[in-house]
């Protein structure tokens, strides 16, 4: 991104989150999320990077009441447990998921029937 033309540039969070420098950019809008929180956050740190000299926004576009929810909640869960682990947290809930956070992340209860 060296050029001024380039206005827009288009990628995963996976493919964005590895070996780039976008400090040309600084806006960032995600449409996908990753079950991992530190892959999303290792994309968005792309373009916060030595050399930036502008304000960075990051904006996150979720479709409410679908899977993109229940997978944003996880990701937060996730990095409470990783803070926790480091000794940055408190949150006393440290572990696996319960087969009702899985199955309630498909919309399901426990027993696989689906929620309404």
């Amino acid at each position: 991104m060296s050029k001024d033309k380039a206005r827009v540039m288009l990628m995963s969070a996976r493919c964005g989150g590895v070996g780039l420098n976008l400090t040309r950019a600084n806006n960032v809008i995600s449409l996908d999320l990753g079950w991992s929180p530190a892959m999303d956050q290792q994309a968005f740190d792309r373009v916060h990077r030595l050399g930036q000299s502008r304000k960075v926004i990051v904006k996150r576009l979720l479709t409410s009441n679908a899977v993109e929810d229940r997978i944003l909640a996880l990701q937060e869960r996730k990095q409470l447990l990783a803070n926790d682990s480091l000794g940055e947290g408190n949150d006393k809930k440290a572990g696996r998921l319960s087969v009702r956070e899985l199955a309630a992340l498909f919309n399901l209860d426990a027993g696989g029937q689906v929620l309404h």
